[in-house]
């Protein structure tokens, strides 16, 4: 798929008020098929922090899966844990989910 494609149907679902289907594409993306800022930007302005749970995940794994510094690791983990309804229970679940995981939060 091309981001312009990934684009255009993520459009629509904001043009829909389709929250769940949001959540459900941006979950079979990586962050490079779409405009990070400009879909955090949209998604800040309908307050659907599920879906923008969903894209800072995202970039958390990214960042994880990169190698990115810990500092940059750590804002993204804290991005989603702003907008995260259960945020004790979804550090655990990272926690729990790779050696990876464990490395950072030790760091």
């Amino acid at each position: 798929l091309s981001k312009a494609i990934v684009s255009k149907v993520l459009a629509m679902l904001l043009k829909e008020g389709d929250e769940s289907r949001m959540i459900s594409v941006l979950g079979h993306c990586d962050i490079c098929m779409y405009d990070v800022d400009e879909m955090t930007a949209y998604l800040k302005d309908k307050g659907w922090n599920n879906a923008l749970q969903t894209i800072y995940q995202n970039s958390l794994t990214a960042a994880i899966n990169s190698g990115q510094s810990v500092g940059r690791i750590e804002k993204a983990l804290l991005d989603v844990i702003a907008v995260c309804p259960e945020p004790v229970s979804f550090c655990s679940k990272m926690l729990k989910e790779t050696p990876k995981h464990k490395t950072i939060a030790r760091e």
